[in-house]
């Protein structure tokens, strides 16, 4: 069955009449996982893991110094104190968002495994002076074009919503890209964690929660488990 959205939008919000190419949703977290260990280069791995994780942009991800990069102790208002992965990240448009950003990664399940390949990369470095990540001169743009043709070296087929008018398409050839992985972690905090639009603002460094409407890929059958898990749906039998 083709899935259609009204009036052009995709239920981001996103005016379809603007793009030219598929919007590409995101994928499970299962499936980031398989795919970036698709990647035969360690520095690969570890920056589409990176990426994933923190949800920064690809420029932030090559301004991290080693040293920026800490496993800490935090106490919880219960006076507990959990072991937790903190990444310091100067935020790119920070004449308005937030100048400088904690983002904590969660360190059980995928996402520590995820840190463990960032980790291992971040080790090799040997100076926690030198950058996490090395594709040649940041200030030239050259590290950031290299990052990005290394990084849509694999392929992560997934469906996406194509203009005008929002009817969904298989995408067998995509290629990853950083701002997907950020539109990916994003549809994961809230959808599996809860995260509310303050929370991803903070997550994410942005100036307001509004971004956040367009960051998280919803798909209405979500919204649908909704109403199921309250109160119970009608189930088809199975013929």
């Amino acid at each position: 069955m083709e899935i259609t959205y009204n009036a052009g939008y995709t239920s981001t919000g996103i005016n379809l009449k603007t793009k030219k190419k598929p919007i590409a949703e995101p994928v499970s977290q299962q499936t980031l996982w398989e795919t970036g260990n698709g990647y035969e280069n360690l520095q690969d791995r570890a920056l589409f893991f990176f990426l994933y994780l923190t949800g920064c942009r690809i420029t932030e991800a090559l301004n991290v110094f080693c040293s920026e990069i800490n496993v800490v102790p935090r106490k919880f208002k219960d006076g507990v104190r959990y072991k937790v992965i903190a990444v310091d990240l100067i935020t790119l448009k920070r004449q308005s968002g937030i100048p400088r950003r904690t983002v904590f990664i969660n360190p059980v399940g995928i996402d520590r495994e995820m840190f463990l390949i960032v980790n291992k990369l971040r080790k090799l470095r040997g100076n926690t002076k030198d950058y996490l990540f090395n594709y040649g001169n940041i200030k030239s743009g050259r590290a950031r074009k290299k990052a990005y043709k290394h990084l849509k070296k694999v392929i992560c087929p997934t469906r996406g919503i194509a203009p005008p008018d929002g009817r969904m398409v298989l995408m067998p050839d995509f290629g990853v890209n950083p701002h997907w992985l950020r539109h990916c972690r994003a549809t994961h905090l809230n959808a599996t964690y809860g995260y509310n639009d303050r929370e991803l603002m903070l997550y994410f460094g942005w100036s307001s929660p509004i971004p956040a409407s367009t960051y998280t890929n919803r798909n209405p059958i979500d919204l649908l488990r909704k109403f199921i898990d309250i109160d119970g749906g009608v189930e088809i039998e199975t013929p």
